[in-house]
């Protein structure tokens, strides 16, 4: 994910100083790690999202199964 990233960048890159350098990848590094963990937890929870989960009561009753309380879940 992080070569994606720095792909387009690249010739940017080149022309940076050294400290500027280490930040960009720094900055990079975090958008990918960032962006893989969104797309892991989506894949992880795809079942709940397109089923729904189950919504209780005070009580604890099943009162029925929700897409969207699974999104925001999510």
């Amino acid at each position: 994910m992080a070569l994606t990233l720095r792909a387009p960048f690249s010739r940017f890159i080149k022309r940076m100083s050294r400290s500027t350098m280490i930040l960009s990848n720094a900055v990079v590094n975090t958008v990918a790690l960032s962006a893989a963990g969104i797309v892991n937890a989506v894949i992880m929870r795809e079942t709940e999202l397109k089923n729904g989960i189950n919504v209780y009561d005070d009580e604890g009753n099943v009162r029925g199964r929700s897409k969207e309380c699974a999104k925001i879940a999510v």
